[in-house]
């Protein structure tokens, strides 16, 4: 897959049991769950991403989604992505949210009004990315309730249809 000469922000639907379950929340939601997983593609191929052990910058492009299947968006426009790629550097190391998972999934068989609950300093997948966009200056306020929450398919849904 070729990278976009200024990098790219990365999505896949894997083949693993978090990727089939991650899905099945999005349905359960009564959202079509294309894709499971979020990330930031460097034009050399560094990918940086939320992983279960926590924030890599170790992996390539090849080795996101073995066997799966991978969307690459270019940046939306007037987005710093050095500000982008910084972000993603500083935050390598940072633990995995697997409180803020877990509440995701108590989201979706609860009401609206029940707290929401996550790690400060954890990150998941799309809410690393989204929070790497805004860093980098893309600021959509009012499109989640809480970006820091927000599923890997309800972030590319906004950048596919370029809000």
């Amino acid at each position: 897959m070729e990278i976009p000469a200024n990098g790219a922000i990365g999505f896949c639907r894997s083949k693993g049991l978090i990727g089939r379950l991650i899905r099945l929340g999005e349905r359960l939601r009564f959202r079509k769950g294309i894709v499971n997983h979020a990330f930031i593609v460097h034009p050399s191929g560094k990918v940086w991403q939320a992983e279960a052990r926590g924030v890599t910058s170790t992996r390539t492009l090849d080795e996101v989604a073995p066997g799966g299947k991978i969307w690459l968006i270019p940046f939306p426009e007037h987005v710093d992505i050095e500000k982008v790629f910084v972000f993603c550097e500083q935050n390598v190391g940072k633990p995995y949210g697997w409180l803020t998972i877990f509440n995701l999934a108590i989201d979706i068989i609860t009401p609206k009004w029940f707290p929401a609950f996550r790690s400060e300093g954890s990150w998941i997948c799309s809410a690393l990315v989204a929070e790497a966009l805004r860093t980098g200056g893309w600021v959509r306020r009012g499109l989640w309730p809480d970006i820091y929450t927000v599923t890997p398919q309800q972030l590319k849904d906004v950048l596919d249809f370029g809000l």
